[in-house]
């Protein structure tokens, strides 16, 4: 993951830290409040699919950067099998 990455994973969770608190301050308000009962459960999906998206792209990438490392680690090896 790199910086900018970073600032964006950053930026991502202190925006539902702050709506995680409001929501939870208006359940304390309004506990039977339906409606509020279903944007928190819609919010808590969308972050859970935020995190499935992360989890992907991680593993992803970690498969990029496995096959590159074995390309390469073959790439010597055709190399020295030329020179011989």
């Amino acid at each position: 993951m790199n910086a900018v990455e970073n600032i964006h994973n950053i930026e991502f969770l202190a925006n539902q830290m702050f709506v995680l608190e409001k929501l939870k301050q208006w359940q304390k308000l309004k506990p039977d409040n339906v409606d509020l009962k279903q944007v928190i459960s819609k919010y808590l999906e969308i972050t859970f699919y935020v995190i499935r998206l992360e989890q992907d792209a991680m593993a992803k990438n970690m498969l990029i950067s496995k096959y590159r490392h074995e390309r390469n680690i073959l790439k010597l090896k055709l190399r020295e099998l030329k020179n011989e």
